[in-house]
Protein backbone atom coordinates (compact mmCIF):
# COMPACT_ATOMS: atom_id res chain seq x y z
CA UNK A 1 0.00 0.00 0.00
CA UNK A 2 0.96 3.57 -0.77
CA UNK A 3 -0.34 6.30 1.31
CA UNK A 4 -0.57 10.45 0.27
CA UNK A 5 -0.24 12.87 3.11
CA UNK A 6 -3.36 15.48 3.02
CA UNK A 7 -0.87 17.95 1.51
CA UNK A 8 -0.19 15.44 -1.02
CA UNK A 9 -3.65 14.75 -1.88
CA UNK A 10 -4.03 18.67 -2.56
CA UNK A 11 -1.24 19.02 -4.20
CA UNK A 12 -2.15 16.56 -6.42
CA UNK A 13 -6.20 17.79 -6.60
CA UNK A 14 -4.63 21.41 -7.45
CA UNK A 15 -2.38 19.81 -10.81
CA UNK A 16 -5.76 17.32 -12.12
CA UNK A 17 -8.22 20.39 -11.53
CA UNK A 18 -7.83 21.64 -15.17
CA UNK A 19 -7.61 18.07 -16.14
CA UNK A 20 -10.79 16.89 -15.78
CA UNK A 21 -10.41 13.11 -16.97
CA UNK A 22 -7.54 12.25 -14.58
CA UNK A 23 -8.27 11.45 -11.39
CA UNK A 24 -5.05 10.53 -9.79
CA UNK A 25 -1.35 10.07 -9.92
CA UNK A 26 0.63 7.11 -11.06
CA UNK A 27 3.40 6.22 -9.10
CA UNK A 28 6.55 4.59 -10.67
CA UNK A 29 9.97 3.45 -10.28
CA UNK A 30 13.28 3.39 -12.99
CA UNK A 31 16.77 2.64 -12.95
CA UNK A 32 18.75 6.08 -12.54
CA UNK A 33 19.88 8.68 -10.34
CA UNK A 34 22.77 8.88 -8.24
CA UNK A 35 21.28 5.93 -5.92
CA UNK A 36 20.03 3.07 -8.73
CA UNK A 37 16.09 3.98 -8.88
CA UNK A 38 14.23 7.31 -9.23
CA UNK A 39 10.63 8.21 -8.58
CA UNK A 40 8.20 9.03 -11.83
CA UNK A 41 5.18 10.68 -10.86
CA UNK A 42 2.44 10.95 -13.84
CA UNK A 43 -0.96 11.86 -13.77
CA UNK A 44 -3.41 8.82 -14.37
CA UNK A 45 -7.28 7.95 -15.17
CA UNK A 46 -7.61 4.29 -15.14
CA UNK A 47 -6.27 0.79 -14.28
CA UNK A 48 -3.69 -1.19 -15.61
CA UNK A 49 -3.22 -4.51 -15.50
CA UNK A 50 -0.99 -5.41 -12.14
CA UNK A 51 -2.19 -1.99 -10.53
CA UNK A 52 -3.14 -1.50 -7.01
CA UNK A 53 -5.11 1.34 -6.28
CA UNK A 54 -5.24 3.32 -3.14
CA UNK A 55 -6.91 6.38 -2.21
CA UNK A 56 -7.18 9.46 -0.11
CA UNK A 57 -8.89 12.33 -0.31
CA UNK A 58 -10.88 11.46 -3.60
CA UNK A 59 -7.29 11.26 -5.13
CA UNK A 60 -6.58 7.65 -6.66
CA UNK A 61 -2.45 6.00 -6.20
CA UNK A 62 -2.02 3.89 -9.08
CA UNK A 63 1.35 1.59 -8.82
CA UNK A 64 1.96 -1.86 -10.33
CA UNK A 65 2.06 -3.80 -7.54
CA UNK A 66 3.75 -7.04 -9.17
CA UNK A 67 6.68 -4.94 -10.37
CA UNK A 68 7.06 -2.52 -7.72
CA UNK A 69 6.13 -4.22 -4.56
CA UNK A 70 8.78 -4.60 -2.99
CA UNK A 71 10.54 -0.92 -3.88
CA UNK A 72 7.41 0.68 -2.83
CA UNK A 73 4.99 -1.10 -0.86
CA UNK A 74 4.31 0.76 2.56
CA UNK A 75 5.63 4.30 1.01
CA UNK A 76 4.20 7.71 1.97
CA UNK A 77 4.36 10.10 -0.43
CA UNK A 78 4.53 13.60 1.18
CA UNK A 79 4.33 17.54 -0.16
CA UNK A 80 6.08 20.37 1.21
CA UNK A 81 5.35 24.03 0.25
CA UNK A 82 8.78 26.07 -0.28
CA UNK A 83 12.49 27.03 -2.04
CA UNK A 84 13.47 23.12 -1.46
CA UNK A 85 9.62 21.99 -1.20
CA UNK A 86 7.75 19.25 -3.76
CA UNK A 87 6.89 16.00 -3.53
CA UNK A 88 8.78 13.88 -1.05
CA UNK A 89 9.01 9.99 -0.64
CA UNK A 90 9.01 8.64 2.55
CA UNK A 91 10.36 4.69 1.51
CA UNK A 92 10.88 2.52 4.44
CA UNK A 93 12.05 0.19 1.76
CA UNK A 94 15.22 2.29 0.59
CA UNK A 95 18.09 1.28 1.80
CA UNK A 96 20.05 4.32 0.30
CA UNK A 97 19.28 7.52 -0.86
CA UNK A 98 20.64 10.54 -2.42
CA UNK A 99 20.43 14.11 -1.07
CA UNK A 100 17.79 15.70 -3.05
CA UNK A 101 15.17 12.48 -2.44
CA UNK A 102 14.85 11.92 -5.77
CA UNK A 103 16.23 8.53 -6.18
CA UNK A 104 16.61 5.74 -4.15
CA UNK A 105 18.37 2.11 -4.10
CA UNK A 106 17.05 -1.33 -1.91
Amino acid sequence: MITLTDSAAEEIRRNIVDHPHYNGIRIDARGGGCAGMTYNLTLESSKKPGDEINEKNSVKIYYNSIVLKSYLDNMTIDFVEGLMGGFKFINPNATATCGCGESFGT
